[in-house]
């Protein structure tokens, strides 16, 4: 019956398009199936691979961005992030609840996964790929709409080889400079910050109370969790508030100023949440400089992982609070990031920086009031707005009306009606009669 009633409406729907002369496309008048895979996030394998730093993974050739994206993590709870992947099948029409940047590049490059399956250093079924997949040859495969990453459901042996397309956020300087971030219930999801510890928020606020901007809000952030801090790959692992305060207020004896790329990149999230900027960690690959036939080959110590923040007609942005960050291919990607905030970084005085106490909970608090509504919040804030003038004006006329006509009434009634006329002015000028007055 099911089958029955989707056919019934496809053949409606391609009826009125072809009456219409337009093109019909089967797929936008279907919803594709979600489906929930059971795959683990590869974030602790980041030390795996740190330990071997000189173990290939992986060999790319074609038109390749920067970096290439594992699996991305859009939630936290406090504890940990996680992937909260609902997947579709590749070519599905969908669109994420954030719209793409207005600047896209797009990625065509073949993958051939030499190490990265293999059974001590693989990643179970997450495929590299970046932004927005469009095609891939590896059969069944799933991607997540709101997030990019890309799932074979049944695993991929080491040595396997597949293509992958995909479009790209690559904003200019000019749209970076201006992007504001846009507000509604699509943006939550990369705002949550569940019982955030008080200091981190006051550390949030003093790292960015002057900027200018928000881009120039997450470069500050960039800069501060950077500064005087040392990256090393054997630190404690984690991201819960725990460690991330540990990280930014302990001394380094006590196992402070000191973190793998997972510390820097949570700790600048976890900011950049409480500054009121949609943010998420991303597992993946900075690409090194390709070698002399245009392969690109990714070793162990090409693993890395870093946050991104969202910018409305910008998009997803990548940014890299790691020491590691300085001198790598990577710096391509921030040629756009340094040009848009040329000359307006002045990172914040250490000493005015909160000393950290016994920390209470907080609520997080939204940022600064520049949020960019999307057009329908700002089309229901319009009629609504038009919506109470008109109506003040539609009453102001009709008790002018009235009482005009109770005036020509008390008229007709001689002294009757003029000691009415008074009590009317005595009431409307807020003076009370005493009992009997009339």
């Amino acid at each position: 019956a099911l089958a029955a009633v989707l056919v019934a409406a496809s053949a409606t729907a391609a009826g009125g398009a072809l009456t219409r002369g337009e093109p019909f496309e089967p797929r936008e008048h279907v919803t594709p199936p979600v489906v929930r895979v059971d795959a683990t996030h590869p974030l602790p394998q980041l030390a795996v691979w740190a330990a071997e730093p000189d173990r290939e993974l992986l060999v790319a050739t074609g038109a390749l961005p920067p970096r290439l994206s594992l699996v991305v993590l859009p939630d936290f709870d406090g504890a940990t992030w996680r992937s909260g992947s609902s997947l579709r099948p590749v070519g599905a029409v969908a669109s994420p609840s954030l719209p793409p940047g207005a600047e896209v590049g797009r990625m065509d490059a073949t993958l051939e996964l030499t190490g990265l399956a293999s059974p001590a250093l693989g990643t179970g079924t997450w495929l590299p790929t970046a932004g927005r997949p469009v095609s891939v040859t590896v059969p069944g495969a799933l991607w997540d709409v709101e997030t990019g990453s890309l799932v074979a459901p049944e695993g991929l042996a080491a040595g396997s080889v597949y293509r992958v397309t995909a479009d790209v956020d690559q904003p200019a300087a000019a749209t970076l400079a201006t992007a504001g971030v846009p507000s509604g219930a699509e943006v939550a999801r990369y705002l949550e910050l569940p019982r955030i510890p008080a200091d981190v928020l006051a550390y949030a606020r003093t790292v960015t109370q002057h900027a200018p901007s928000r881009l120039v809000q997450a470069r500050l952030i960039e800069e501060t969790v950077r500064a005087d801090r040392e990256l090393a790959p054997d630190a404690v692992s984690g991201s819960s508030y725990a460690r991330v305060r540990e990280f930014l207020f302990a001394e380094p004896e006590q196992g402070g100023q000191v973190g793998t790329a997972e510390q820097f990149a949570s700790s600048f999230a976890v900011l950049a949440r409480a500054a009121g900027l949609p943010s998420r960690l991303v597992l993946g690959f900075v690409l090194p400089e390709p070698a002399t036939d245009g392969s690109v080959v990714v070793r162990g110590e090409d693993a890395h992982v870093w946050p991104e923040v969202y910018l409305a007609g910008a998009g997803w942005v990548a940014f890299d609070p790691s020491p590691a960050a300085s001198g790598t291919a990577a710096d391509r990607a921030t040629d756009a990031l340094d040009l848009a905030t040329d000359g307006e970084l002045e990172p914040p005085d250490p000493a005015a920086v909160p000393a950290p106490e016994e920390s209470g909970d907080a609520e997080p608090v939204p940022g600064p009031p520049d949020a960019v509504p999307g057009p329908r919040a700002a089309l229901l804030v319009t009629m609504a707005v038009v919506a109470v003038l008109a109506s003040v004006v539609v009453l102001a006329g009709v008790s002018a009306v009235l009482r005009a006509r109770r005036l020509r009434r008390l008229r007709r009634h001689g002294a009757v009606g003029a000691w009415q006329h008074v009590e009317d002015v005595l009431v409307l000028a807020g003076v009370a009669l005493p009992p009997g007055a009339d």
